[in-house]
């Protein structure tokens, strides 16, 4: 398998399968647009099991993999890694690597793994904050009593400032917005979570979509964080108040990571020093 090419644009790097690298010629740092297709091409038919695919990957700035997908050209000589939706962040950058383990069906392998960074275009507004804004609007009764009619609202940076959620009162406690508190904006920029008064013992927690608008109930709790980094980056840490079943009763309050529909995915206990952890 004599030479591998990636070719975005005026992007090229060159390799070789033997023992000598002939050259490694590529543009660092250029900027693309935020749903960028890498296209790797092969001299020959390259050999597509797990340990080629595990040696061609994206890492953020923090080292974290991208979900990606990857597919195989009809006539083996081609591979395109693709990231999922929201993969890509406006603004941020990235590395394409591919590992040395990259091998043909004849089984020759890289010399030498080689890194690419690239940057994305910030192709959206700006968001330089959120603000809650009090209202003149009656109190909204809650399971917690009655609670502040106020407002989530989203600025950027040309100063402009958009109404994302507005209190209001439902049937169902997880329905009523009141009392908005705890904003935290995902890394993606895409949504916001926010916590809003509920039952006598637990605040609820909602999520709303920046750009559509649309809010929904996520789950239960008396704590919030967005994690940002690891095997769990983009889950929650929520705090839950529940009920111990019989024969002991009573209730306890542990930490959860839970999934963006408040599924839960792993007990933390009820140590708070486990938070340092994320």
């Amino acid at each position: 398998m004599k030479k591998i090419f990636i070719i975005p644009c005026i992007f090229v790097v060159l390799l070789t399968f033997s023992y000598n690298v002939k050259a490694a010629q590529f543009i660092e740092n250029q900027t693309v647009n935020s749903n960028k297709s890498w296209t790797i091409n092969f001299g020959e038919e390259v050999l597509f099991n797990d340990e080629t695919k595990d040696n061609i990957k994206i890492e953020d700035i923090n080292g974290n993999e991208v979900n990606s997908t990857m597919n195989l050209s009809e006539d083996s000589k081609a591979i395109t890694i693709t990231p999922e939706e929201g993969g890509y962040l406006p603004g941020e950058s990235y590395t394409l690597n591919i590992g040395s383990k990259v091998h043909s069906k004849s089984g020759k392998e890289l010399r030498k793994d080689i890194k690419f960074h690239f940057n994305i275009k910030n192709e959206t507004e700006v968001i330089s904050g959120i603000i809650l804004k009090d209202t003149d609007k009656p109190l909204i009764s809650t399971g917690a009593g009655d609670s502040p009619n106020n407002e989530l609202w989203v600025k950027y940076s040309d100063g402009k400032e958009d109404l994302l959620v507005e209190s209001m009162d439902a049937e169902d406690i997880k329905d009523i917005i009141a009392g908005i508190f705890n904003p935290q904006l995902t890394r993606d920029k895409k949504k916001i979570y926010f916590m809003t008064e509920a039952w006598a013992t637990s605040a609820a927690i909602h999520v709303v979509e920046i750009k559509s608008k649309n809010q929904q109930f996520v789950c239960s709790g008396n704590y919030l964080k967005i994690i940002e980094k690891g095997q769990y980056s983009g889950k929650l840490i929520v705090n839950q108040h529940r009920y111990y079943g019989a024969p002991n009763y009573g209730a306890y309050d542990n930490y959860y990571i839970v999934d963006e529909n408040g599924k839960q995915i792993e007990d933390l206990g009820d140590d708070p020093a486990v938070l340092d952890e994320y």
